[in-house]
């Protein structure tokens, strides 16, 4: 369940590389971030936008479980690289999800409704996966708002760098493979040739991606409280 409820926003924010610090001039939100932040309350503001201690948790629980480690296990330097790599997710996040706003794009209820079908579709049934959602601390509604946001997020990143156009050609994908093909039980390229093709293509729409976030940072206001 956790693969299918993390959006496209987190994976993107996760690789999305570098972040900054800034200071910021607004005393408003600096004396309400700078007093929740000693509450331990808000870890970031993003352009007026606070960003809780709480989705830093749940972020850092879900990047522990999904590489299978225990972040109390962690020592001081892999600690700090994890709190870094969990702030610039978030801060990232914050920055597409506000561009998304800006920019006027929304989803479609009809394609909220389908991706949920789809979801829905992985289950054995509906107790299941009411089950799954409970698990995951999510009433439907959350998980439809969820849904929205990444569709949302799909079609503004295929407005400023239009996915659909990018693509692979046949000498990238051999390259890629033989830099992957290790060993002796590795499938023949053409075995596989569709999953290294959707590799390379997602290679190039993360350096896009990356670029397209950094120049939000550069625009944005960003304060980081720990």
């Amino acid at each position: 369940m956790k693969k299918v409820l993390i959006t496209l926003i987190v994976i993107v924010a996760i690789l999305a590389g570098i972040w900054f610090v800034s200071s910021r001039s607004d005393s408003g939100v600096n004396n309400q971030a700078n007093s929740s932040s000693a509450n331990g309350l808000v870890v970031a503001v993003v352009n007026d936008e606070q960003i809780s201690r709480a989705e830093y948790d749940a972020l850092t629980a879900q990047i522990a479980t999904q590489q299978g480690f225990d972040p109390a296990t962690l020592d001081a330097e892999n600690a700090n690289l994890l709190r870094e790599q969990v702030i610039d997710s978030l801060v990232s996040q914050a920055l597409l999800r506000q561009a998304v706003e800006e920019a006027g794009v929304t989803a479609e209820e009809s394609a909220v409704e389908e991706r949920l079908t789809v979801i829905k579709s992985q289950f054995e049934n509906d107790e299941a996966y009411t089950q799954a959602l409970s698990a995951e601390g999510l009433t439907e509604e959350d998980l439809r708002g969820q849904i929205s946001s990444e569709l949302a997020t799909e079609a503004y990143l295929e407005q400023e760098i239009e996915f659909s156009s990018i693509t692979a050609t046949e000498a990238e994908v051999e390259e890629a493979y033989n830099e992957v093909a290790v060993g002796d039980n590795v499938p023949p390229l053409e075995e596989v040739y569709g999953q290294v093709e959707m590799m390379v293509i997602q290679q190039k729409q993360q350096v896009l991606i990356t670029a397209l976030v950094e120049s939000l940072r550069a625009d944005a206001e960003v304060e980081i409280l720990i």
